[in-house]
């Protein structure tokens, strides 16, 4: 059953994000003017009044803002590099710090129209009719096919009167540490200083810097986006909710799975070499009950078992025709060693493949671990002459003579196959560099254009090393400050339950929207 989560909190206090936003406004320009009377007392007054008014003209857009945010269902937070006018998305209103605004001559300092400007801007979804009743302090923006209005709360600048330089800051994180999904509500801070012509801040601590909760009555949904390197500055959500009844809540996702199936597999899960098949068995359990999870024609599953190679031969199916999933899975067994680069190769052409191709893309990794096989491309003869290299492991260093890490393999071909005039071979257990070296080749390859970057989950069955968990993630370009958010490590068959229901949680509410805004 999809799980839906009310992810706005009601404040006891009763403030929104709207009025602590104007009220940081008017506190931003007395404090600060506080600062400068001792400087500049001739203007001090000039200031507070030029800002207070600005403040006070924003009310009513303030309080049109807090009540579309309080009454929407869906809601996005945006990263900094992704809030700008080209990724406005039909249907989605915003509110955040815009780095490229067009500031009306209305409204700027100088009495000119000004362009790229960093500046809170509250835009607004009007339709697809061109808005006609604009104020002069509203800009009409047309992008992917609707039309948008455009208000400025307020705009960094120098002040004509003080030549003071006057910032806003603001930033919205989840209130849950270490997930990337807020699990009961998200946390703003808003930040207002000011600077003098050398760029030092106007007297010691003056900035204001509030914090606290966002508002909503009826939120079914809130997904954060955003990193330490690429803070969420900005929100997206819906005037006044989906009209549920036409849009289907149901999660978009194409999710290829790569799991383990070496001989390892065979053990159980704390580690002792029997051959029980605990580790395979449990992963089968809960690698289905993580398809049935998505059993909708929205989502679109890939399966690539890997040992000494990558399997790709079963098709794509969606969740809702998942007999051939189950059936893939129950076939598995435990046999061989560990060629995990190969299962990211297999994988990235599973997305590929992909029939929707503007679904979120998740890549889940089960593995029990040490990589230490490496797939490449050699000519005939050096085929030929090094088949005793690959078909058992290397007993000296003659082997690389034959396999590189210049002629890693990248291709749809397996084990055998003839590529031109080459031929495709498989080193088997190696010095660790070649199957962290390949995985790392492969996972690469990702960071390209092909399809969506998946958002990668590691779960890790109690004999994969931290630093080679890490070594994953760090393959696939994620920030070592998030490493926590996407490892799951297994140390017996309840917390691999609980990793499962992690990731699908995860994934439910990053997908659930059919139509999320751009990024």
């Amino acid at each position: 059953m999809l799980k839906r989560f009310n992810l706005f909190r009601e404040s006891n206090r009763g403030f929104t994000l709207i009025e602590l936003m104007v009220a940081a406004l008017l506190c931003a320009a007395v404090i600060a003017i506080g600062i400068k009377i001792f400087y500049a007392a001739d203007t001090s007054y000039g200031l507070l009044k030029n800002d207070t008014e600005k403040a006070m003209n924003s009310r009513q857009v303030a309080e049109h803002i807090n009540n579309s945010i309080k009454f929407t269902n869906a809601l996005f937070t945006i990263p900094k590099s992704s809030f700008n006018y080209s990724n406005l998305t039909y249907s989605w209103s915003y509110l955040g710090i815009l780095d490229d605004a067009t500031i009306p001559a209305s409204v700027s300092a100088t009495g000119s129209e000004l362009t790229n400007q960093s500046a809170i801007v509250y835009i607004k979804f009007v339709g697809d009719d061109q808005p006609t009743d604009l104020n002069p302090q509203e800009t009409a923006l047309h992008y992917d096919n609707g039309w948008f209005v455009q208000s400025v709360i307020g705009y960094s600048h120098e002040d004509p009167q003080t030549g003071l330089y006057l910032k806003y800051g603001l930033q919205f994180d989840p209130t849950n540490d270490g997930v990337d999904i807020a699990g009961s509500s998200i946390e703003y801070q808003f930040k207002s200083e000011y600077y003098d012509s050398d760029g030092s801040k106007v007297g010691d601590k003056t900035d204001i810097n509030l914090n606290s909760m966002l508002n909503g009555l009826n939120t079914q949904q809130v997904v954060y986006k955003g990193s330490n390197e690429n803070p969420a500055t900005a929100i997206a959500f819906h005037e006044g909710g989906f009209d549920l009844d036409v849009q289907v809540a149901q999660p978009k996702a194409n999710i290829v799975m790569v799991l383990d199936t070496s001989g390892s597999m065979a053990y159980n899960i704390a580690g002792t070499r029997t051959n029980g098949n605990e580790r395979l068995n449990s992963m089968k359990m809960n690698a289905i009950n993580f398809i049935n999870a998505f059993a909708y024609n929205t989502v679109t599953f890939g399966i690539v078992p890997f040992s000494y190679e990558g399997n790709s031969a079963l098709a794509n199916n969606t969740g809702d025709n998942k007999a051939d999933l189950i059936a893939a899975v129950n076939a598995l067994n435990a046999d061989g060693s560990t060629n995990l680069g190969d299962g990211l190769r297999q994988a990235y052409y599973k997305f590929i493949d992909m029939p929707d191709q503007t679904a979120e893309n998740f890549l889940l990794i089960i593995t029990d671990g040490e990589y230490n096989l490496s797939t490449h491309l050699l000519s005939q003869s050096d085929y030929s002459t090094s088949t005793s290299y690959y078909n058992k492991r290397p007993p000296d260093s003659k082997w690389k003579n034959y396999f590189k890490t210049s002629n890693f393999y990248w291709g749809k071909g397996k084990n055998g196959d003839s590529v031109s005039s080459n031929r495709i071979a498989r080193l088997f257990e190696q010095d660790d560099s070649y199957g962290k070296g390949y995985m790392e080749f492969c996972a690469n390859k990702y960071d390209g254009s092909d399809f969506k970057t998946p958002t990668v989950f590691l779960i890790n069955i109690k004999d994969l090393s931290d630093t080679s968990a890490n070594a994953i993630l760090a393959a696939f370009g994620v920030a070592s400050s998030d490493y926590s958010k996407y490892i799951y490590k297994v140390s017996d068959s309840q917390s691999f339950v609980d990793s499962i229901g992690n990731v699908i949680d995860q994934i439910n509410n990053s997908a659930w929207l059919l139509d999320g805004p751009k990024m």
